[in-house]
């Protein structure tokens, strides 16, 4: 199965895409394959597009299904070899979106049962998470999805997207999930702040904010991830 291609089609908008999502997991995939399907496809990008950049990785998962494919791709990564950083703003057990708590329960469960080595950090302050992307050679962004828009990002993931983004200027990669955090993937209206990416893995189709005029300053490359479904 590719996963990721630089195919800049179909366009659809964020609506079609939950639309295409419901006929999806109806058809018999479900969601949280379709999940699954898609951190290997971050994880695809960060070692195709930086491979030295995988040794130690932070991973953003905010509390969205958008952060779940986080979970999923810091379970693989670290099964890589590569040393892993999760920061979460709620407990695993915590999150209430669904597949992505049984994405965050099974990377805990590796982590408790399985010795995975992945460092968890739950709500970290401004000084620790600085601390923790001052060492991160690679920064996944699954903060927010397609569903947000908005002018300003709220606390604390705000404070997040503008540490990351100081990460990027010191040298980090950063690797944005679907969208960049802070980007409208309908209009492509960036919020304050907003991620400023190298890559952007897009799930199942383009979205037409991220090929808006000025969306390039914060989705960088952008690469779709069709996760193996045709579109008819």
């Amino acid at each position: 199965m590719e996963l990721c291609t630089e195919q800049l089609e179909p366009v659809l908008d964020v609506e079609e895409v939950i639309a295409l999502e419901k006929r999806i997991e109806q058809s018999g995939i479900p969601l949280a394959e379709l999940m699954d399907r898609a951190g290997a496809a971050l994880v695809e990008c960060l070692y195709d597009c930086a491979p030295a950049s995988a040794r130690h990785v932070c991973v953003l998962a905010g509390s969205g299904n958008n952060g779940g494919d986080g979970w999923v791709a810091a379970r693989l990564l670290a099964s890589k070899g590569a040393q892993v950083t999760i920061v979460t703003r709620r407990n695993a057990s915590e999150i209430s979106a669904h597949p992505a708590y049984e994405a965050a329960r099974a990377t805990m469960m590796a982590i408790e049962d399985d010795g995975l080595p992945i460092l968890v950090y739950e709500n970290p302050g401004e000084e620790k998470l600085d601390e923790v992307l001052q060492h991160a050679d690679a920064v996944i962004d699954c903060i927010l999805g397609t569903g947000f828009e908005g002018e300003n990002v709220r606390e604390p993931y705000d404070m997040w997207i503008r540490l990351a983004n100081t990460a990027r200027t010191r040298g980090s990669w950063i690797f944005a999930c679907d969208t960049p955090s802070g980007l409208s993937a309908q209009s492509g209206r960036a919020a304050q702040p907003t991620i400023e990416a190298d890559r952007t893995v897009t799930m199942l189709a383009i979205k037409p904010g991220l090929i808006a005029k000025g969306s390039g300053q914060f989705t960088g490359k952008l690469l779709l991830a069709p996760l193996g479904v045709k579109h008819s």
